[in-house]
């Protein structure tokens, strides 16, 4: 699955190291645009300025993303805590919201079930198939 923790949290030690400049480019060349990388940034600077402790503790134990529990780790949790509603109003949408997955695990009740179809053309038939019916029984799953 993608991972914007790992990519996102080693640009925001650049931007802590070079400055503000080397934050965007590091969040520039693992795909952000100009303006993502903006909103970015500017959360890992919230985050650093209230939850600095938390995460330079979870590094230095390598805690996972959740832990043992399905909890997110003291570094995500108070990064969500501190910055998530200011990110999530400045950029309007966030992996959740947006149905897809990524390093931290979150239940299917957390994620929006938003279909992605533009890869459809790129899908070989078998797989297209599979993957159809994984989301018929998933709804299923549901009612």
């Amino acid at each position: 699955s993608p991972d914007l923790v790992d990519g996102p949290r080693n640009c925001a030690l650049r931007d802590l190291a070079g400055g503000w400049e080397a934050g965007v480019a590091c969040l520039a060349d693992i795909g952000f645009s100009e303006r993502c990388a903006w909103v970015w940034l500017h959360n890992a600077r919230n985050t650093r300025e209230h939850c600095l402790q938390e995460c330079l503790q979870a590094m230095q134990q390598g805690l996972p993303n959740n832990m043992p529990d399905g909890s997110l780790n003291p570094c995500l949790q108070c990064d969500e805590d501190e910055s998530g509603s200011v990110f999530l109003a400045v950029a309007g949408r966030t992996r959740r919201n947006s149905g897809l997955q990524s390093g931290i695990t979150r239940g299917d009740e957390e994620i929006a079930d938003v279909s992605h179809d533009y890869w459809r053309a790129c899908v070989p038939s078998e797989a297209l198939s599979a993957s159809k019916a994984k989301k018929k029984k998933k709804k299923k799953k549901k009612k």
